[in-house]
């Protein structure tokens, strides 16, 4: 993929909204259309050929979940941003999909720009006290929650975190797309998430700073370079994720 930052230019913007929390804008060129925040990075993009396939690799590595074949999946996912994952998974019958995003004008832009169904529901909160309040539980808990390069404050927060932890069942994962300004805020991270989750992975990319960290409370050696390029799914769907990670490390896996 080209670099898309370097192609947001004047010639290819569909759309520039000021809004309370950041300006948005959307462009567009012959392949992709993609979303920035204050135009310091790439939010999320979609292919104009294959629209339901995800792009991104830290949004593909989010669809490792699809390894734990099961009859159903519930999946919670923080942060709508362009709706790859939402395209991608809704076109799953055992997916049960729950998305929540805190900027109304995302989810409207979603619906417009990035072929959102509109019959998705999309829950109009913050992460932290959507989770802090609901009483439904999930398989899986993806976590996406920027505002530019900075990932939200709640992750560094405990009660984050346990409050999290009581919404799993099942499967009982999490992947957060996380942006380590220094290793002092990954190793903090780590530190709070190993308090609640026995196993955890990190996904690292090439050409690509942000990590996907995964967490577990089951093992997670189903996990690997091998079982993706085995999976007709995966490979239809984030047909180049397997050439895009540069290495998975595993911590600490008990006994």
């Amino acid at each position: 993929m080209v670099n898309l930052l370097a192609e947001s230019t004047p010639q290819n913007l569909l759309l520039q909204k000021d809004t309370a929390l950041c300006k948005i804008c959307i462009y567009e060129n012959q392949d992709y259309r993609w979303l920035t925040f204050n135009d310091q990075a790439i939010q999320s993009v979609m292919s104009n050929v294959n629209t339901y396939s995800v792009v991104t690799p830290v949004n593909q590595s989010m669809l490792l979940l699809l390894l734990w074949p099961e009859k159903t999946l519930s999946v919670l996912n923080l942060g709508l941003g362009g709706a790859s994952i939402e395209r991608a998974l809704l076109t799953q019958d055992n997916i049960k999909l729950t998305s929540v995003e805190i900027n109304t004008d995302i989810i409207e832009l979603a619906r417009e720009y990035f072929l959102l169904d509109d019959k998705h529901p999309v829950y109009n909160d913050a992460a932290e006290d959507y989770i802090a309040h609901c009483h439904e539980q999930f398989d899986i808990v993806l976590i996406d929650i920027f505002g530019g390069e900075q990932h939200a404050n709640c992750l560094h927060d405990n009660l984050f975190w346990q409050n999290v932890k009581k919404l799993l069942c099942g499967q009982q994962q999490i992947f957060i797309n996380f942006h380590a300004q220094s290793s002092q805020s990954l190793h903090d991270v780590l530190t709070i998430l190993r308090q609640y989750f026995p196993y955890i992975a990190i996904i690292e990319f090439t050409n690509f700073t942000n990590l996907t960290l995964v967490a577990s409370l089951s093992d997670l050696g189903n996990i690997s370079i091998t079982n993706i390029k085995k999976s007709k799914l995966l490979n239809h769907l984030t047909p180049t994720l397997s050439t895009t990670i540069k290495e998975i490390f595993y911590l600490d896996i008990p006994a």
